[in-house]
């Protein structure tokens, strides 16, 4: 009986298992949803545990769907400033953040009126510099004074002005979301130097609004470009200097169509006028004889930069579709290049100065991702490229003298981040 009884069930489990119901229906709902349950359930815990890893990658991911470059850029600059805007959060107030944390708690109840132009510690408010003072005021006293809130608002404008001019210039010229996330996050994250962004506060503002108008005004944009290089005067007047260099050797490359034997001695000439007047005049000289130590520039940034420079010139001849703004940003790297040896014999001055150096190198890696992107083969040059870009971005935080409790990768990898 006992015989009898398993032979028939074996025979009806092998008829139920080799039918075609079950193998070709039930079996795979079966496996569709465990697999679907376990991704979840994956998910959550993922998220749960690593949620800065898990949003960073969502977003990354994310910026690959878009058929249009413009909103694949749009997404990876809300990437770059969730992360870097966090880690601005974080930042203990030290140095020049200090003081504008000081002073942004100030403005919460301070009148503005009471503010632009008064001396405090010592140090007159620029009236003619009102625009970053108006933004601090009005946060503040939305957001109470949290310090935070300004941090990622300041990170938001420089890293969202920069990613608006990137767009205007690398419009119609790429092809792939793979394409504009490397034209964004190389750029920003290489050519800005963000453990300055709470820092030089207003330089750095200054400095993307200058960018941003300045790639408006080659998109033929032309009063919003007017209006942020006015923007960037009024947030710091030293923009004065990189832009009265951009806009002289932009005359002379398209207006007067000079050759570069002669363009090239005018934008010495025209950086070498600029950097002595400035250290002779009474605000340099005071730089000059200032005792103040606010550290020093790396010989790997200069490498760095020396490095770039003459990969663009090896590359120029790639870029027959960008060759005015190649020639202008030649011509405007000269003129600065000559301000800053000009001004070199003053170091605090140099430090400060040396500073817009990363809006020419942002447009520096902005031209030579454009002119790589064009080779054979380009895009397998990419991933090592983002990753190179990420350790630079460790580099720069380790050997940073601020404190961000922990680097790049230490923020992503945090269990529990947000919680």
């Amino acid at each position: 009986m006992n015989t009898a009884y398993y032979k028939s069930v074996t025979t009806i489990t092998g008829k139920i298992l080799s039918s075609k119901v079950f193998n070709t229906s039930i079996l795979k709902k079966i496996a569709t949803t465990a697999l679907t349950a376990t991704v979840l359930i994956g998910s959550v815990i993922f998220s749960l545990y690593l949620p800065a890893l898990f949003l960073f990658l969502w977003l990354m991911l994310m910026a690959f769907l878009p058929k249009n470059p413009s909103a694949t850029i749009a997404i990876s600059a809300v990437n770059v400033i969730f992360i870097f805007g966090w880690m601005n959060m974080e930042k203990v107030p030290m140095n020049d953040w200090l003081w504008y944390t000081t002073h942004y708690r100030w403005l919460e109840e301070m009148p503005l009126t009471s503010y632009l132009g008064h001396i405090f510690n010592g140090m007159t408010i620029k009236s003619s510099e009102p625009v970053y003072h108006t933004i601090s005021a009005m946060v503040s006293r939305i957001s109470l004074g949290s310090v935070s809130v300004l941090a990622l608002v300041v990170t938001s404008i420089i890293y969202g002005s920069v990613a608006v001019g990137i767009a205007k210039l690398a419009q119609g010229r790429i092809k792939s979301p793979f394409e504009a996330v490397l034209l964004t996050w190389i750029p920003l994250s290489v050519g800005i130097t963000f453990t300055l962004t709470a820092q030089l506060v207003r330089q750095e503002i200054a400095a993307s609004f200058l960018f941003m108008g300045l790639a408006m005004l080659w998109a033929k944009d032309k009063k919003t470009g007017w209006l942020f290089v006015g923007l960037a005067l009024l947030t710091h007047n030293s923009a004065a200097f990189p832009a009265l260099c951009i806009i002289f050797s932009a005359w002379c490359v398209i207006k007067i169509r000079m050759p570069i034997k002669h363009w090239l001695p005018l934008t010495v000439l025209c950086g070498g006028v600029l950097g002595g007047g400035l250290i002779l005049s009474p605000s340099g000289e005071n730089y000059y004889i200032s005792q103040q130590n606010d550290g020093r520039i790396s010989v790997s940034i200069y490498l760095l930069d020396t490095l770039l420079i003459g990969v663009l010139l090896f590359f120029r001849k790639n870029l027959n579709d960008l060759k005015e703004f190649t020639q202008i940003l030649i011509a405007s790297l000269t003129a600065y290049v000559t301000f800053i040896i000009a001004v070199a014999p003053a170091p605090l001055l140099l430090l400060r100065m040396y500073f817009y150096m990363d809006f020419f190198r942002v447009a520096i890696l902005i031209l030579l991702m454009i002119a790589i992107l064009k080779l054979r083969n380009a895009l397998l040059m990419g991933l090592p490229a983002l990753i190179l870009a990420f350790a630079y971005i460790e580099a720069r935080l380790l050997t940073s003298p601020f404190y961000y409790f922990g680097g790049f990768t230490a923020h992503l990898l945090r269990p529990f981040a947000f919680f």
